[in-house]
């Protein structure tokens, strides 16, 4: 696909750079255009070929010492060394340094600890917005100022 979309853009920009000699200001905006079209087709194709990968790796079933990787909550696919969160954001998140059979594996003080991934989440990082929903939803409100507090960098 991607010869495909280079070929077009190739033939694009030579025939809107033959204009450009005649036309000026047209022709480039012309050609602004083809570029910007043929850059929404690689975005949409990188997409699609990542989805694609996700699917593919998610799939590797028991064979030949591979094993299926466990997914989060949301259906993605975790790997090791991935930092996950538990939903409700009251515990710090934590680094997967191993994965069993739908189990993760991660380090909490000296001790290694486990837990099931189809129960966490892949961690981003905390925002207003992200706290305003939790708090629509009748998030914990003790959690809740705990976490604005972070958030504006207070730690009391």
């Amino acid at each position: 696909m991607t010869d495909t979309i280079t070929t077009e853009l190739r033939e694009s920009m030579v025939d809107d750079a033959r204009g450009l000699l005649y036309i000026g200001e047209t022709a480039l905006a012309n050609l602004c255009d083809a570029i910007d079209a043929v850059h929404a087709n690689l975005e949409a194709e990188n997409e699609s070929l990542r989805r694609e990968l996700d699917r593919v790796l998610g799939e590797q079933e028991d064979r030949d010492g591979l094993v299926r990787l466990p997914v989060d909550a949301d259906g993605v696919p975790v790997r090791l060394d991935d930092v996950m969160e538990w939903p409700d954001h009251t515990d710090d998140p934590f680094e997967v340094i191993g994965i069993g059979n739908g189990t993760l594996y991660y380090v909490e003080g000296d001790v290694i600890q486990w837990t099931r991934a189809e129960t966490k989440r892949h961690y981003t990082p905390d925002t207003w917005e992200r706290i305003i929903e939790d708090a629509i939803m009748g998030g914990d409100e003790d959690a809740l100022v705990a976490r604005c507090k972070a958030l504006a960098g207070d730690s009391e």
